[in-house]
């Protein structure tokens, strides 16, 4: 069984090979339901740290002897009532670092996703003295948090952190929030493990490295599940590009942050603080992930880490598949906005939300009214609710990225007044099914292809014959009378295969033509209403050898606006 090591000095890493992974949210809290950092609690843990250093260094104990435990951040529950209140909270989400899940209790995978409409209650611990946003909200406590980490690492200051810190470990033991590790360590001595130099403070050196500063990073990937499908005993882990990571001291206060890059390692600014959670936001400069619906955003949640790195794969199985989900999302709007667009041509969706249902079937695009609604929607399951793949999910965010770049190229063409258009259904849907074959193909042709892992066989196409078992191979087995809005118009002015032909089937579209690019097709779609007009378009403005047999592909498509669309 693979172990995943949480609340220990260990990489949240695992062997895949024979797998079944455990929750990463184990042991995040050890007293559960209990906050201890209340100016009450820091108050009542106060006298004992004086009485500790009354005993072995007066002179700190003099110095601190009137350290006063004010409110320096407040405990808030938000309830919105409406989108604009949510809104509201979002615009400030980076900064007030938000969670749906109270900090006292570990956090737990939902079993269900939430309703389109279910507005949750938000939790944020702030500093005093902020503005809120005006949302219904309660005070759940004041607490009280040192701040060690705005001192300089110099001999000068090891007192004042020193003591900083024991302070906040005895507030933490008198709340049951120690592990055994800790209270065997006790409190902290900074003049023990150093040994004086020459002179000066810079001949100080650490022999030590119970309290130094130390900085968090880590490395976040993903599991491309397609390769272990199709290869049983190989595995393949992308890094997870450009995702917002967190650092919180005892899983409470954000001290730091960072960003992964293209090889999803990232690294903060440094802490004093010794045990730290990480939490991963699924969220990059052009698209937040959410989760179930568009009122939270999808993030991961670790188990507490001392002094060492968040390195995470989030693979499919056991609950770290919620987050394997989040993260294939993530990556695939990265990818194609920050490569597929400008490769191929397209339009850009610009910024914008997506809903990941992991127990839903429905995928489908719409307007994005920012930031009040999600613009796309994408289920991890197959309409009979079996798992789609990490090529399904790629594809499925492809697909609906690509009506999105539509609508905002040619916002007319999804006008309201033409809803029930049906030439219009299927020059939209022929042309996001069309990017998304095309896309998904390349990509994993080539990363099978680059990594050694044979021919790339697709999860919807495995009982196809090999020449069509790439991504939506079966489309090109598909009669023309079967056929509805999601024809392979696009996919055979792009490629040289001529279904009729090959197959050796008169039912199939006869597809003589060939050579047409996306960008070209995308260029003539736009602003075009109906089939004939997108064809007089891409022969008019592109030159092609195949052009004169345009019509094998555009009369077929005509043909299936019949077919009870």
């Amino acid at each position: 069984m693979a172990i995943l090591f949480v609340g220990c000095n260990h990489d949240d890493i695992y062997d895949v090979t024979d797998a079944e992974s455990t929750s990463m949210q184990n042991q995040a809290r050890v007293a559960e339901g209990v906050i201890p950092f209340t100016v009450e609690n820091v108050n009542e843990a106060l006298p004992n740290v004086l009485s500790y250093y009354q005993q072995h260094r007066p002179e700190v104990a003099e110095r601190f002897g009137n350290y006063s435990v004010n409110a320096t951040h407040v405990y808030y529950k938000f309830s919105p009532q409406d989108s604009i209140q949510q809104a509201r909270l979002m615009e400030v989400e980076d900064a007030i670092q938000l969670t749906t899940q109270p900090f006292e209790f570990s956090p737990v995978e939902p079993a269900n996703d939430p309703e389109e409409d279910e507005i949750p209650v938000f939790y944020a611990i702030i500093e005093s003295g902020t503005v809120i946003p005006e949302v219904p909200h309660e005070v759940i406590a004041e607490l009280h948090f040192t701040d060690e980490d705005k001192l300089e690492d110099v001999p000068s200051n090891y007192d004042e952190i020193e003591f900083k810190q024991n302070l906040m470990y005895e507030t933490r033991k008198l709340a049951g929030h120690l592990d055994d590790e800790e209270i065997a360590e006790g409190y902290m001595n900074y003049h023990e493990g150093f040994e004086e130099g020459q002179s000066g403070e810079s001949m100080v050196s650490p022999m030590g490295l119970f309290g130094k500063k130390w900085r968090p990073s880590g490395n976040i990937r993903v599991e491309e599940d397609i390769v272990h499908t199709n290869n049983n005993n190989r595995n393949h882990f992308e890094p997870v590009k450009q995702a917002r990571v967190n650092v919180l001291k005892w899983g409470w206060l954000q001290v730091e942050h960072g960003t992964t890059d293209n090889n999803g390692y990232f690294s903060t600014g440094t802490t004093y603080t010794k045990n730290v959670h990480y939490k991963v936001k699924f969220k990059h400069d052009h698209v937040t992930v959410k989760a179930g619906n568009f009122y939270d955003t999808a993030s991961y949640f670790s188990g507490s880490h001392k002094r060492a790195p968040l390195n995470i794969t989030f693979i499919n199985s056991g609950a770290l598949s919620y987050y394997q989900f989040f993260a294939l999302i993530h990556n695939a709007s990265y990818d194609y906005i920050n490569r597929v667009v400008s490769q191929y041509g397209l339009h850009s969706p610009g910024n914008l939300n997506i809903s990941g249902k992991f127990n839903g079937s429905d995928s489908e695009s719409g307007a994005q009214w920012y930031p009040f609604n999600s613009a796309i929607r994408i289920g991890r399951l197959n309409d009979d609710n079996t798992y789609r793949g990490s090529d399904g999910i790629y594809a499925t965010t492809v697909h609906e990225l690509t009506h999105s770049g539509h609508r905002k190229m040619d916002p007319g063409m999804f006008s309201i007044f033409h809803l029930g258009n049906k030439e219009r259904l299927l020059m939209c849907e022929s042309w996001a099914e069309g990017v998304e074959t095309i896309v998904t193909n390349d990509r994993y042709n080539n990363l099978f292809a680059s990594n050694g892992y044979g021919t790339y066989r697709s999860t919807n196409s495995w009982n196809q014959v090999v020449a069509l078992r790439g991504w939506n191979g079966w489309r090109q087995n598909q009669a023309i009378s079967g056929m509805n809005e999601y024809t392979p118009l696009v996919i055979d002015l792009v490629d040289d295969f001529n279904q009729q032909q090959a197959l050796n089937n008169n039912n199939l579209p006869m597809d003589r033509v060939t050579g047409y690019n996306l960008g070209e097709i995308k260029s003539a779609l736009n602003d075009a209403r109906t089939l004939e007009e997108w064809k007089n378009r891409l022969l008019n403005n592109f030159n092609n050898n195949t052009g004169p047999f345009i019509d094998d592909v555009f009369d077929y498509a005509k043909f299936v606006m019949h077919n009870n669309l």
